[in-house]
């Protein structure tokens, strides 16, 4: 799909876009265009991304946090402590990592997120 059709469909406006992908946290290939010139393709996978993405913004987990660690968008679970965000493979590892957790936490369901 091309950039105004995936920034209609994720909400996120053209500049975003380009932040998003000049610092890591979306991948965008660039294609010839039939006229000279080029344009991102993007895929339903990007939207995914956009929308994992916008959940664990939504629970405060800076962006350089995001551009640095992809290995977040991997996870089921993210558990974010103010600090530092971590991954964790299932819904026992992310309450036992509340639970020793000296500060409030945010967690982020990624699999209902994907299913939606």
């Amino acid at each position: 799909m091309d950039t105004p059709e995936f920034c209609n469909r994720t909400g996120i406006s053209p500049q975003k876009l380009t932040v998003w992908i000049m610092n890591g946290v979306l991948s965008a290939e660039l294609v010839d265009k039939p006229h000279g010139g080029y344009r991102r393709e993007l895929t339903e996978a990007h939207v995914q991304r956009v929308r994992l993405a916008k959940a664990l913004l939504g629970k405060r987990i800076p962006f350089s946090e995001l551009s640095r660690r992809p290995e977040l968008f991997d996870a089921p679970y993210v558990v974010y402590d103010g600090r530092e965000a971590r991954p964790c493979k299932d819904a026992g590892q992310a309450i036992a990592t509340i639970a020793k957790a000296k500060h409030r936490c945010a967690a982020v369901d990624l699999n209902a997120v994907r299913a939606k």
